[in-house]
């Protein structure tokens, strides 16, 4: 059952959902038979797009210690603990002031993962029907 306001994506196979994204199944399926030229017994696959945040590629973990390597191999081991001390608040601080500044500079993901992807197989009559779970293409 289709829940108001749910996005879906379409492919021929499970890896690249290339439609747009679309507003239901039936839609999905629409797309792939008469813009992708599906025909009868070809597969799709439709799924829900899931966006990535940059919170999800950013880490400012790996930065801060990529910072503190960069500042022992400058002055030895003066420098072992700098950023050591650098709280969770801090350190959230400055991921939301990376992600903000890829958002102004317009390089936020325009990706997605694809999750709850169902196999339909085309059928006669111009639609599609849901490939239970296990079960292959006729």
């Amino acid at each position: 059952m289709e829940k108001e306001n749910e996005q879906f994506v379409a492919g021929r196979d499970n890896e690249s959902f290339n439609s747009p994204v679309l507003g239901s199944v039936k839609e999905c399926i629409d797309f792939m038979i008469l813009e992708a030229d599906s025909d009868v017994g070809d597969s799709i696959y439709i799924g829900n797009p899931v966006k990535i945040s940059l919170g999800q590629l950013i880490d400012v973990d790996i930065l801060m210690e990529q910072m503190n390597e960069k500042a022992c191999d400058e002055v030895g081991e003066y420098a072992e603990d700098y950023l050591d001390d650098v709280g969770s608040e801090f350190r959230d601080e400055l991921l939301n002031l990376i992600a903000n500044w890829f958002e102004e500079k317009g390089l936020a993901p325009t990706f997605y993962s694809v999750d709850n992807v169902q196999h339909y197989e085309v059928v006669a009559g111009g639609t599609a029907v849901l490939v239970p779970k296990g079960q292959a293409c006729l």
